[in-house]
């Protein structure tokens, strides 16, 4: 489960997963993976740095509409200067991992 980004992260970041999936699953697959490496790893979980702010699955949107669906949170913690890993349940066409990863960029990651 190791690999070369793990060594150098500071913080693991969940991407928000649309609350009522979430209430259907019942339970935050993005999370459970974040909090397995973080036990495994000791690298810590940064779960607000970023928030979800429309439902739409992304396999239905263009990637300029994904970066829509999700923000910065306005108080993340310091992330400036600081190495994350994205941590998400589904990998499709990357639109989200894409998108969420612009926005902490865009914060100072």
């Amino acid at each position: 489960m190791s690999c070369g980004c793990m060594k150098d992260a500071d913080f693991l970041v969940t991407v928000p997963g649309d609350p009522q999936r979430e209430a259907q699953r019942s339970f935050n697959p993005p999370r459970v993976l974040a909090n397995a490496i973080e036990g495994h790893l000791g690298v810590s979980v940064l779960a607000k740095a970023l928030k979800r702010v429309n439902a739409t699955h992304a396999r239905d949107l263009a990637f300029r509409d994904v970066r829509c669906c999700f923000m910065q949170d306005k108080a993340p913690g310091r992330i400036d200067g600081r190495s994350v890993v994205l941590v998400d349940d589904i990998a499709t066409r990357g639109y989200t991992l894409r998108a969420c990863s612009e926005h902490l960029r865009n914060a100072g990651a």
